[in-house]
């Protein structure tokens, strides 16, 4: 009688520290997932950006540290490009996401802001460029939004020498400009990339 007294007790007591450790692993649980809300929350606010302002399409980016921004400062952010080895890009911020707000598109942080002095030179970057194979006078035009390199070929603006009209080329990317520099010679941008990587 008295070893099934005890059996009993045993199994109370078993029961109660049980019922007392599911008790605690909610409450535990309720606050892990309440500290992972209020972080997630500020963690997942974004910026809408623009790469060009001819762009339609906006895309989302997480903001990460960069609480400050607001809408057309310049950002850095990440890229994949299956045309360029060119990792990150210049885009304009064209939205900021109020607290709470959140984006099922964004996926990857802003990298930086960049200050305008910065993207003003940015855009004066050039590249040097050849009509023909081998040649050896090189012209110089503005890289615009293109990302380019060496022995890549691009499309530009010449002027015809019989009738004096602007028309398209292809030319070869002889030199890339270091950030910085500049050139006086540099007047157009390239209109675009070649389709085909050939004289």
């Amino acid at each position: 009688m008295e070893t099934l007294i005890i059996f009993l007790l045993c199994a109370v007591g078993i029961f109660i520290y049980l019922s007392n450790k599911e008790k605690n692993d909610i409450t535990l649980l309720k606050e892990k997932l309440r500290e992972e809300a209020n972080l997630s929350s500020s963690s997942r606010k974004f910026v809408s950006v623009k790469f060009k302002e001819s762009d339609t399409q906006l895309y989302d980016y997480l903001i990460g540290d960069n609480y400050d921004l607001k809408v057309n400062d310049r950002v850095e952010v990440p890229i994949s490009s299956k045309f360029t080895d060119k990792t990150t890009k210049i885009a304009t911020v064209k939205y900021v996401s109020s607290d709470g707000e959140y984006s099922d598109y964004a996926k990857s942080y802003v990298i930086r802001k960049v200050n305008f002095q910065s993207q003003a030179t940015f855009n004066k970057r050039f590249v040097q460029v050849i009509f023909e194979e081998g040649a050896v006078k090189c012209y110089d035009y503005l890289i615009g939004d293109f990302d380019v390199k060496v022995g890549d070929f691009v499309v530009v603006h010449v002027s015809d020498k019989d009738s004096g009209k602007a028309k398209l080329m292809s030319a070869q990317v002889v030199y890339v400009s270091a950030p910085g520099e500049v050139s006086t010679y540099a007047k157009s941008k390239i209109f675009k990339k070649a389709d085909y990587k050939k004289w």
